[in-house]
């Protein structure tokens, strides 16, 4: 199903795919359900099960995430309930009107929208294990706000990033992380990081600045660590200059390296934070 709000006039004012559902078993099935893009002010729907997403663990449900993302707009939210999707493309699917990317994107998911809310229960598991690339960025400068999500990398491999957030005053909490190379990376001013279980995250670093435009961070209640064999000596669990920022209340454990390493590799001066 394709609804397009046609760009230059804005034909459809609001659509509401609440209550679809796809069955993709055949083999002359297509691998998405619902395309919706240009409506005026609202598309509303449940899930991202209205799009095509299967929370079956093996299914690549990147292209239905993508399109739900799309479909949410501006301030828009995009639930992904229980259930294990996989995603797997990192190319540019969340635009492509067809199956298979046209380009590489080194992004899985894409918010492409200013402000939007992912949020759920659901598990998004990176299923191309070779991968060095982000399974879910935000949009430019645009903020976005992830609760309660798990992100998980096929075999633990510690290589990709889960999240990355490159818009100011952006919110990750209550998110479960395991098995990546980066937890989450942020490089824009204001960014709060509450309340997450990054688990084997720490070779590149649980939480991690990438420049010093990450100015007045906010870094609580998180509970950092590493088991087992994961542990190196270059693991890191909080890094980055963090100007102005305040890191308090976190668990970190278990780490080979630095709990903390606060530092100036992206330039400006990271005295100020309180710890």
């Amino acid at each position: 199903i394709y609804i397009s709000g046609h760009a230059s006039d804005d034909r459809i004012n609001t659509f509401d795919a609440s209550g679809n559902r796809y069955d993709f078993t055949s083999s002359l099935a297509g691998s998405y359900g619902l395309y919706v893009r240009y409506i005026k002010t609202t598309c509303t729907f449940d899930s991202v099960l209205e799009f095509g997403a299967v929370g079956d663990g093996s299914t690549n449900c990147t292209m239905a995430i993508n399109r739900a993302g799309l479909a949410a707009g501006v301030g828009g939210r995009v639930y992904i309930p229980s259930g294990t999707f996989d995603v797997s493309d990192f190319g540019t699917a969340e635009n492509a009107a067809v199956t298979a990317s046209v380009s590489a994107t080194n992004t899985c998911i894409a918010a492409v929208s200013s402000g939007q809310l992912w949020y759920g229960e659901g598990t998004i598991h990176d299923s191309a294990s070779s991968s060095d690339d982000e399974v879910f960025k935000s949009s430019g400068t645009d903020p976005v706000i992830i609760k309660g999500l798990t992100f998980t990398h096929e075999g633990g491999t510690n290589t990709g990033s889960a999240i990355t957030v490159t818009g100011d005053d952006s919110v990750v909490d209550g998110v479960t992380i395991t098995g990546f190379k980066y937890g989450i990376k942020v490089s824009k001013p204001r960014c709060r990081i509450s309340s997450c279980d990054i688990l084997n995250c720490v070779v590149g670093g649980a939480i991690f600045s990438t420049t010093a435009a990450s100015t007045d961070a906010i870094i609580s209640d998180n509970i950092i660590r590493d088991t087992g064999s994961m542990v190196v000596d270059a693991d890191i669990g909080i890094q980055g200059p963090f100007v102005r920022g305040i890191i308090k209340n976190n668990s970190i454990s278990n780490i080979g390296g630095y709990a903390i390493q606060l530092d100036q590799s992206g330039g400006g001066n990271p005295t100020s934070l309180g710890v």
